[in-house]
């Protein structure tokens, strides 16, 4: 019996032309294919039997974009080009920018490079191995890496020129297959041997505005008088008739490029009014919604992970029959070591593994700092939690958002990166962590309780008698102490 294999497209930017698309649309379509995947990354993703893998490798061979059937450590690079023209933009970013740079690589990288403008929100800023983010000076970028096995992000010591970008990546890529191990400043050194490098000093860090989910989908006004379409569905992929349809209707009003984003969506941007009707016809035809709310567009879930899915839809659907508001956080379920741009961490676990034999799962649930995606610091909230109390505890959890939302005290701005650099290469050390038996909210000193009034540092054991759970008013005792080396 013939076995499914994935085919995965490259996509530099999330930017293809209708063309192309229809191309790989119908040939996946021809060897019975019926619905093509969005990745994280911008890719395009299909399934389908190994026994048409030579067929599909010789039609494809004749697009521009590349492609593997063979699972490799090769990365798409990710840009936030999407976002011009439908978002706030740096004033010197342009796509003709971002085209000249992705048209400068001449190899396909294997590590994770993403290309940002920090106004937008439609591509977070650091979920990438090579994050380039635009300064407030014409054509240089920064360089925050994420170097394998360190939870915090290293600050490259200058300013990169554009043009400089592809060199650089594939100088540090060459400096890690030799050394996988290098530290940071090993990198530096090794990368400055190469040969001298176009670049600035850094005069100010980098600023960028808390971050907000945009809403992705539906019709939307640009700034040019012309409308943009976002279209989004909840399992991440789309029917291939569909995506043929949209193909063909961009051909003929003369839209001449299609956006993935980063959220798994695609955008349609330059929409004359007078076109507005015939891409609702076709929305209609297929049935596609684009009034999701933001319970189905807040989360983050990996790439073809069937189990997330469900979980996700489980958890979705409690929320929305209790009612709930969930706006401002973006939940995230990690199966892999893979980061999410999420604020609420979402992580499967189980109690016995025994080589592919898994048993007993449960759950920890953890926040970043401030609610915020950007930080890269965790907070650990609950643990062993079973599946069918997560919807509960994320209840929980969103209360203590909105309060620290409302508090006089709590006012959320973003830090800069170079204090969470910082506060991410301190050294590990063990924490008491107090968790409430009614709730399974975490008391961690080194944070203390904003709505509580208790300052950073103060031991739990220092708490007054009259100290009582900030979520669900438990009283002291309810609290006990938990491993830390579990929750963390």
């Amino acid at each position: 019996m013939s076995k499914d294999i994935f085919i995965r497209f490259f996509i530099p930017g999330g930017i293809l032309s209708p063309g192309d698309l229809r191309k790989v649309v119908s040939s996946a379509h021809h060897f019975g294919t019926n619905s093509i995947h969005i990745s994280s990354r911008q890719e395009l993703i299909l399934k389908c039997k190994d026994q048409y893998k030579r067929s599909l490798e010789q039609r494809f061979s004749f697009l521009q974009y590349k492609f593997e059937t063979e699972k490799t450590q090769e990365q798409n690079i990710v840009t936030s080009y999407p976002a011009i023209h439908i978002q706030e933009t740096t004033n010197w970013l342009s796509e003709g920018t971002f085209h000249q740079i992705l048209s400068n690589f001449d190899f396909q990288p294997t590590l994770k490079v993403n290309l940002v403008d920090p106004l937008q929100s439609l591509t977070p800023l650091f979920i990438g191995q090579l994050n380039f983010i635009a300064s407030e000076f014409r054509g240089f970028w920064f360089l925050y890496l994420k170097i394998k096995n360190q939870k915090g992000y290293d600050l490259w010591p200058f300013l990169v020129e554009s043009n400089e970008i592809p060199p650089l990546c594939k100088a540090i890529e060459q400096t890690f297959e030799k050394i996988p191990s290098a530290s940071f400043e090993y990198l530096q050194d090794d990368v400055f041997s190469f040969r001298k490098w176009n670049t600035i000093p850094i005069i100010n860090q980098l600023d960028y505005p808390p971050y907000q989910l945009p809403y992705y989908e539906g019709f939307h006004q640009q700034e040019d008088q012309k409308w943009w379409l976002g279209i989004y569905n909840s399992d991440n992929s789309y029917n291939v008739n569909f995506l043929e349809s949209l193909c063909l209707l961009c051909s003929e009003t003369n839209n001449n490029s299609i956006y993935l984003t980063s959220n798994s969506s695609i955008i349609i941007k330059n929409i004359e009014r007078k076109d507005i009707f015939e891409w609702e016809k076709l929305l209609g035809k297929y049935k596609i919604n684009t009034g999701h709310s933001s319970l189905e567009l807040n989360w983050q879930i990996p790439d073809l992970d069937r189990e997330a899915t469900k979980l996700k839809k489980f958890i979705t659907r409690s929320f929305i029959k209790e009612g709930l508001r969930t706006n401002g956080l973006i939940f995230g379920i990690r199966t892999t070591d893979v980061d999410l741009a999420c604020s609420v961490i979402i992580r499967r676990k189980f109690r016995i593994e025994i080589g592919k034999i898994k048993l007993l799962d449960y759950y920890n649930i953890s926040y970043k700092k401030n609610f915020d995606i950007n930080s890269r610091e965790t907070i650990s909230y609950a643990s062993y939690v079973k599946k069918r109390d997560v919807p509960t505890v994320l209840t929980y959890l969103t209360e203590v958002f909105y309060k620290k939302l409302n508090s006089i005290d709590a006012h959320f701005e973003s830090e800069s990166l170079q204090e969470e650099i910082e506060i991410n290469q301190r050294p590990h050390e063990a924490v008491e962590l107090f968790q409430c038996q009614s709730c399974l909210t975490i008391y961690d000193s080194r944070y203390g309780d904003d709505i509580g009034e208790i300052p950073a540092g103060r031991a739990f054991e220092e708490l007054p008698s009259s100290y009582r759970c900030p979520v669900c008013d438990s009283e002291k005792e309810s609290f006990i102490l938990v491993n830390s080396e579990i929750l963390l």
